[in-house]
C-alpha cells in the first residue's frame, strides 16, 4: 500500500475511524445474520447465550455487555491496550437489536 497511500496514512486517527465505521457495520450486520439464522455460534457468542438462559430476570444485552467488559477488563490486566476503538461491549445491544430486524426476513 505504500505505493498508494502516503507514509504513516493508517496512522492518524480519522482516517482510522473511516476505516472503523463500516468495518463495524459490515461486523454487526454479519454477527446478527449468523446469530439469527440459528448456524452455531462461536464459543465466545454462544457462552452469554447460555448464561442469558441461565439468569432468565435479566436481558440479553445485559449479559453481553457484562461478558465483553469482562474479557475487556482480562486484557487489559493482561497487559493489553485499552483505547479509544475499544468499544467491543456495545456490541451486543446493538447485534439483538439488529437480529429482531432481521428475523422478519429470515423467518
Amino acid at each position: 500500500y505504500s505505493r498508494i497511500f502516503p507514509a504513516h496514512f493508517f496512522e492518524s486517527m480519522p482516517v482510522r475511524i473511516c476505516i472503523l465505521l463500516p468495518a463495524l457495520i459490515v461486523f454487526i450486520f454479519g454477527a446478527a445474520m449468523y446469530m439469527t439464522a440459528a448456524l452455531g455460534t462461536s464459543p465466545y457468542d454462544a457462552i452469554s447465550f447460555i448464561l442469558a438462559k441461565k439468569v432468565p430476570h435479566v436481558p440479553f444485552k445485559y449479559v453481553r455487555i457484562a461478558w465483553d467488559t469482562s474479557f475487556l477488563l482480562l486484557g487489559w490486566i493482561a497487559g493489553g491496550n485499552v483505547g479509544p476503538v475499544t468499544i467491543a461491549f456495545f456490541l451486543g445491544p446493538v447485534i439483538s437489536w439488529e437480529q429482531k430486524k432481521l428475523a422478519v426476513f429470515m423467518y
